[in-house]
């Protein structure tokens, strides 16, 4: 496992857009507007317009009108799929046609059933924003995303939401024993549930980050410093454990995209590449997130070496499962490769995570 890492550059997260994106999907509208009016195309998101990441889906939406000179609008729907099951929910009504676009994590395929991304879930392996950008950039990422296309998906974008890191309520989540019968609130995805199930922890889904879908009391999240507003005061971060990274794509179904033009669909692309490109240059690192977290009363903590080999080995009989499958295995070494030759930075604990008292003094 590697300590956590900073700041992007536009360039990587571009580079997948510019390689992955011979392809996309669209809308229900015909090939041009009627009478010439402007085709308005549905976006479903997950999180309401509060969400940290609102912000990329509307630059996407003004990308859109800018480039097409108006004859393209995307209209975001961010309330009727807010609920537990929303990613999987929006994952399937862009297939099905209801919405013609979606914004959703790489976790959503493996929830309604497309394990093509699978490899982007193995514990550990993608720990840090650097390695994940470059995973993103890559031809393993390309290709996975092309191989979407079988099951009816076309993928315009994407970027790095960020990296998920344990986060306990009650007190630190370091060490492997630390997890075993603690209610997490955490993805259900199968890859996820096999490392959850592995750490002794009961899985919770839902909206909800203190009760449970089971009624539970949860005592802790898996999520990301960009997430912190949303967990209980007094919440401890642990800042050099990655699950796994979250990354958000733009996507259509193959359907959709055939229904427009060859100019509109050029324009979706460019408009996806050029989001995923904002969304690199403008966002947080860990360590100014992770400041704004503990100037709200949160705390973040590092794991021991200890520590991290007790997770380590709790994930080995699972990655070893995944290295059965001869595809996985092709994914997973391709993915470790390129992680060695990323360099991260350390995670930098910035002041106000310091101790309130003594030398090391919060300022």
């Amino acid at each position: 496992m590697r300590r956590l890492a900073s700041r992007v550059t536009a360039a990587v997260v571009g580079a997948l857009a510019a390689a992955a994106l011979t392809a996309c999907t669209a809308s229900g509208a015909t090939k041009a507007g009627a009478g010439g009016l402007p085709v308005t195309l549905t976006i479903g998101t997950a999180d309401g317009l509060d969400s940290p990441y609102n912000r990329y889906v509307e630059e996407f939406a003004r990308q859109v009108e800018e480039r097409s000179g108006r004859s393209l609008r995307v209209e975001i729907d961010s309330h009727q799929y807010v609920h537990s099951g929303t990613e999987r929910l929006i994952a399937r009504k862009v297939l099905d046609g209801t919405i013609d676009l979606a914004h959703v994590p790489n976790r959503a395929f493996e929830v309604v059933g497309v394990d093509r991304l699978q490899a982007l879930q193995a514990p550990y392996l993608i720990d840090t924003p650097e390695v994940a950008d470059a995973v993103l950039a890559s031809d393993i990422t390309t290709a996975m995303l092309t191989d979407l296309r079988e099951d009816g998906y076309e993928v315009l974008g994407g970027y790095t939401e960020g990296i998920r890191r344990p986060a306990g309520y009650l007190r630190p989540l370091t060490d492997a024993a630390d997890f075993d019968g603690l209610h997490l609130r955490a993805s259900h995805t199968k890859t996820s549930l096999a490392l959850f199930d592995a750490l002794g922890v009961h899985p919770e889904a839902g909206s909800s980050y203190t009760v449970g879908a089971s009624g539970a009391r949860i005592s802790g999240a898996e999520t990301a410093f960009l997430w912190h507003g949303l967990l209980p005061r007094g919440s401890i971060i642990t800042a050099n454990v990655g699950f796994f990274p979250k990354y958000n794509f733009f996507v259509m179904s193959t359907a959709r995209y055939d229904g427009l033009g060859d100019a509109q669909r050029r324009i979706l692309r460019d408009a996806a590449r050029a989001a995923s490109e904002h969304a690199a240059a403008t966002r947080d690192t860990e360590s100014e997130l992770a400041e704004e977290f503990c100037k709200g009363g949160g705390e973040v903590v590092l794991a021991d070496t200890a520590a991290l080999e007790s997770l380590d080995a709790a994930a080995a009989p699972l990655l070893a499962d995944m290295r059965g499958d001869p595809r996985l295995a092709s994914d997973l070494a391709e993915i470790e490769a390129l992680a060695e030759k990323v360099r991260s930075e350390p995670f930098e604990m910035p002041d106000w995570c310091g101790p309130p008292s003594g030398d090391a003094a919060r300022l």
